[in-house]
């Protein structure tokens, strides 16, 4: 005699498996996203520096003026990236002889055959902070950008 099993007691049997898988797999699927999550915000937070440290030199390289207003840069690098707290910004100027392997050199100084070429740098920095501590993960990861540019 062939056992068989009508659908009611295969049913019964069967109750309760979609709540057990939910339990097992509920917290990967929690972690999976919430990296996801992470990952987008840090591309995010590093494409926000970029832009803020662009703005800086930026507002840097529209003369020689400007090219000394350190806190013109910085204060322009900051309020490009208004969605992103903690940023911060430092601005510099080199100068350098068009002359090769010439260097850097003071910026009120003579190059003698070559030109003198003025260069600005706005360096943004930001803490990126993960939702979720993740093990072999930093909490905090620094975001950095620096942009050149040469003033015009």
């Amino acid at each position: 005699m062939i056992a068989t099993i009508n659908f009611s007691t295969r049913r019964r049997r069967q109750k309760g498996g979609a709540v057990i898988e939910m339990a097992l797999l509920g917290p990967i699927l929690i972690l999976l996203t919430a990296g996801a999550i992470d990952i987008a915000r840090v591309m995010y937070t590093g494409m926000e520096a970029a832009t803020a440290a662009r703005a800086g030199v930026q507002y840097g390289a529209q003369s020689t003026e400007t090219s000394t207003d350190y806190a013109g840069m910085q204060t322009t690098a900051i309020n490009a990236a208004p969605n992103v707290s903690g940023l911060t910004a430092t601005a510099s100027k080199i100068c350098t002889c068009s002359t090769i392997g010439a260097g850097t050199v003071a910026c009120n100084a003579a190059c003698g055959s070559g030109s003198l070429k003025a260069y600005v740098t706005v360096t943004s920095r930001i803490a990126f902070r993960t939702v979720l501590p993740y093990p072999g993960v930093p909490s905090s990861i620094p975001v950095k950008q620096t942009v050149w540019m040469r003033v015009q």
